[in-house]
């Protein structure tokens, strides 16, 4: 065997061992080990307050939409019905006439 290959074949069998990695804090440690001031404290709250209030905003906008489109839907619905009411009352005859066979 060759130089290069029993080099190869060592390396494979017991491989060399690593640094063993630093042990990392738990996630909550490190978390409540930050200390969190009062002013932090306050504009989270109110950033959260106003994103709330700005959705709670948009959901109504939404919904006056909706609204509205369904009103706008509903008129001309009724507009229609109507006139084809009025159509049946003076010609006397039925709006889908009937195939007799």
């Amino acid at each position: 065997m060759t130089e290069a290959g029993s080099a190869k074949e060592k390396y494979h069998q017991s491989p060399p061992k690593l640094p063993a990695a630093p042990i990392e804090k738990d996630h909550n440690e490190e978390l409540n080990s930050i200390q969190v001031n009062k002013d932090l404290k306050e504009d989270i709250k109110s950033i959260t307050k106003k994103a709330e209030q700005a959705l709670v905003g948009a959901l109504v906008k939404f919904h006056h939409r909706h609204v509205e489109r369904l009103k706008i839907k509903y008129r001309k619905l009724k507009q229609a019905t109507c006139k084809s009411c009025i159509s049946f009352h003076e010609t006397n005859q039925p709006i889908f006439p009937q195939n007799s066979s």
